[in-house]
């Protein structure tokens, strides 16, 4: 027992030890991108900036360091996933620093936008960090952030972080890429709570890929080299993820930690009504495994329902407070409402494109609604990307973010037909394609149509579609299943159809009419499933087996 014992002590301290080593490389390199980064801004070297960049690199770092400590002790992490998060961190680094440099001189030129001028991608990110660097350079206290809250952060969170990092870290000039520099690395945190999900709930060869979609993922990428929420939220619902799966493999006070982080991480201060979906998804995939609810569920059940409450309070002060909105709390609830009607999304999608205006228009009523939603389930669309004219980066963008979602929207639909077999749909797998299918087409029916929103709701829940993309792949390549195969060619010739069609529209190519495109993509669909019908029955007949 004696001997045991001082073996654990030894590891312990070896790993103690080699993690103070990996920090101290690690603080070398914060100290390194200080000196590297104030040039890629364009505002140049000085003591304050390096300060700056130092002060929030080497915590990032730190941190990736010691939660990936964690996951080696209890799961065995593997090194290579050290090089994925910090590939997922400077991939964001430097997109956020080049589309800071690049939009206001290659974005629309003189049609460019305020935002674009600046340097922004997006309006919401330009608002509220002006709004932060204003606020840091007044007389208020950055806690008057939650209580004087701005139409561009009604919950004052993100103004609040911004706003402490321009005051308390002055370079003695607006240098937007330092909140970046910290939202960032939040974003790729994601990768290593996602693994550690993966691996506790599948396996290392599931968790290995999961890690590398939420590394490359352009969608994730891009909202985590702006100022937007969705770093805080994708990495706090990863987080949430992680620590359900430790609870589930019994390792009780890591599982409540990493919970109880999560929750105070992204709920409360940053967007309170995504308090709801992740208290329903994590009690959803408890009941679901274990067909029960938790033992302590008529304990935490009035703190859960407390904490609902407060947030749907906080959401209605929040809101009710702006000028732009106005109203009581439940007028403001009241409006929001409203705008979740049909007739408003229709209306909203219509005014914005001509050509939808008149597929709306064609359609009888009752299928308005269904098509647009469908149409949002594939924004950002690589057709349009690929032959609308636009500025460089723009329009390079567009297909970077449309490529993205075009790679994982087949490897979806085919883990959604593969976890309907047998008695998977019994399993958490399906469970989890469930819940992404619900919130993607809530997302789209919420922006129905909209390139930018309805995606970036969906980037979200980057973890679960990982997850479930390497679940589908590996499951194909065990199973040496034909049906992957068949989904990648329906999904990549009606993808190819829809591209003609827009470059009828932008180029000298013969034109085809929008009735006859879809005309085109239903036969060539029915012919290749006929087809592969008839194949199977052919083989069947003479004895070959087929997948």
């Amino acid at each position: 027992m004696g001997g045991a014992g001082t073996q654990k002590s030894n590891a312990v301290k070896h790993l103690r030890s080699r993690l103070s080593f990996q920090i101290l490389i690690g603080l070398l390199g914060a100290a390194l991108l200080g000196l590297l980064l104030p040039f890629a801004d364009g505002h140049g070297l000085t003591f304050r900036a390096w300060s700056a960049y130092f002060t929030l690199s080497a915590p990032s770092i730190v941190v990736f360091l010691i939660v990936w400590s964690a996951l080696r002790k209890n799961l065995n992490a593997p090194t290579w996933l050290v090089a994925v998060v910090f590939t997922a961190w400077l991939l964001r680094l430097g997109v956020g620093f080049a589309l800071n440099r690049a939009l206001p001189d290659y974005g629309n030129g003189e049609k460019a936008e305020r935002a674009e001028r600046a340097g922004y991608v997006y309006w919401d990110a330009y608002k509220r960090d002006t709004d932060a660097y204003d606020r840091a350079r007044g007389d208020l206290p950055l806690i008057a952030a939650f209580t004087d809250p701005k139409v561009s952060d009604q919950y004052g969170g993100m103004i609040f972080t911004s706003a402490w990092i321009y005051r308390y870290l002055d370079t003695g000039q607006h240098r937007p890429t330092l909140p970046v520099t910290l939202f960032s690395a939040l974003g790729a945190l994601s990768v290593l709570f996602t693994w550690g999900f993966a691996r506790n709930v599948f396996d290392e060869r599931v968790a290995g890929m999961a890690a590398w979609v939420v590394a490359l993922y352009p969608e994730a990428v891009l909202l985590s080299a702006s100022q937007m929420r969705e770093p805080f939220l994708m990495t706090g619902f990863a987080m949430g993820l992680f620590g359900y799966s430790q609870l589930r493999s019994e390792r009780e006070k890591s599982g409540s930690f990493w919970l109880a982080i999560s929750a105070l991480m992204l709920i409360l201060p940053i967007s309170p009504p995504f308090l709801v979906p992740f208290i329903l998804m994590l009690l959803g995939l408890w009941f679901w495994e274990t067909r029960r609810l938790p033992k302590a569920f008529w304990i935490v059940a009035p703190l859960i329902a407390l904490l609902l409450l407060a947030a749907g309070i906080f959401v209605a002060q929040s809101w009710a407070g702006l000028e732009a909105i106005g109203g009581t709390p439940i007028q403001v609830i009241t409006s929001w409402l409203d705008n979740l009607t049909a007739q408003w999304r229709v209306t909203q999608v219509a005014s914005q494109s001509d050509w939808m205006d008149t597929i709306t228009d064609f359609l009888p009523g009752s299928l308005q609604v269904p098509f647009l939603v469908l149409f949002g389930l594939v924004q950002p669309f690589l057709p349009a990307a690929l032959a609308a004219p636009g500025a460089p980066v723009w329009k390079a963008l567009a297909i970077w973010r449309s490529l993205g979602w075009f790679a994982m929207l087949p490897l979806l639909i085919f883990a959604t037909f593969w976890s309907l077999r047998r008695d998977v749909w019994k399993s958490t797998t399906f469970l989890l394609v469930l819940f992404i299918w619900m919130s993607a087409l809530f997302a789209s029916y919420r922006a129905p149509g909209y390139q930018w929103d309805n995606p970036r709701y969906r980037a979200v829940l980057i973890s679960i579609q990982a997850v479930i993309i390497a679940w589908g792949w590996v499951a194909a390549k065990r199973s040496n299943t034909r049906l992957l195969r068949h989904v990648l060619i329906l999904f990549g010739g009606s993808t190819l159809i829809f591209t003609y069609w827009y470059l009828g529209r932008y180029t000298g190519l013969p034109e085809i009419g929008l009735l006859t495109n879809f005309g085109l993509i239903a036969g060539f669909a029915i012919i290749y499933i006929v087809a592969v019908y008839a194949r199977y029955q052919i083989r069947a007949k003479s004895g070959s087996s087929i997948k």
